[in-house]
C-alpha cells in the first residue's frame, strides 16, 4: 500500500477513522448537515515492516484492531472529521505474538486548511504513527507509533506528510511497548 493510502490511517485508531471516513463522507457531502456514526468495532489493519515501528522491533508489521469503546465520528460540510468517545485497540508486533491494549479517550479533529494543509488536534489519551520522514518526535528515518494523554497538534503538509508536531501532556512509545 502506497504512503499516500496509509496517511488516512493515521490519526487515533489507525483503522477506524479510515473505515469510518469512506463510509461518511458522501453522505455528509449531500446532507448539508453534520453526519454522526459510531465507530465500528472489530476493524482490524496490518501495517508493513518499518511503517508503524522500526523493521528491527516488529520485523513482520504491527496490527492494530479495535476491540471495544463508544467512539462517535463526525463529518461536516466544510470536511472536518471529529472523533470522541473511547476506543480501546489492541497493538500487537506480529512477529512475536507480544500485544497492549492501549486505552484510547478522549476528542480528535482533523481540520483541512484553504492552503491544502490539514491540522490535527488531539486532546485526553490518544495514538498516533508517525511515518518515516514525517516531523515529530524519535528517529525520523523510520515509522513510530506513540500514545500520547494531553494535547497534541500535528500539521500536515499537502501532500500528507507531517510537518510540525507540538505535544503537552506525556507521550509513551508504542513500539517499546510491543517490543
Amino acid at each position: 500500500m502506497t504512503r499516500a493510502a496509509h496517511w488516512g490511517r493515521r490519526c487515533s485508531t489507525v483503522v477506524a477513522l479510515a473505515a469510518l471516513t469512506s463510509a461518511l463522507v458522501a453522505p455528509a457531502a449531500l446532507a448539508g448537515k453534520p453526519d454522526r456514526q459510531r465507530l465500528p468495532l472489530g476493524e482490524s489493519f496490518l501495517a508493513e515492516p518499518g511503517l508503524t515501528c522500526p523493521e528491527a522491533i516488529a520485523p513482520e508489521g504491527v496490527r492494530s484492531t479495535t476491540i471495544g469503546g463508544n467512539a462517535v465520528g463526525t463529518v461536516f460540510d466544510d470536511g472536518t472529521f471529529v472523533v470522541t468517545g473511547r476506543h480501546p485497540d489492541e497493538v500487537t508486533n506480529v512477529a512475536t505474538g507480544k500485544s497492549v491494549v492501549v486505552e484510547r479517550q478522549g476528542r480528535v479533529a482533523s481540520v483541512p486548511q484553504q492552503d491544502g494543509s490539514t491540522v490535527l488536534h488531539m486532546s485526553g489519551t490518544q495514538g498516533f504513527v508517525f511515518f518515516p520522514g514525517d516531523v515529530g518526535p524519535g528517529d525520523d528515518a523510520t515509522g513510530r507509533s506513540y500514545t500520547f494523554t494531553g494535547n497534541v497538534t500535528i500539521v500536515f503538509g499537502a501532500l500528507g506528510s507531517v510537518t510540525s508536531f507540538e505535544s503537552t501532556g506525556t507521550m509513551t512509545d508504542t513500539c517499546a511497548m510491543i517490543a
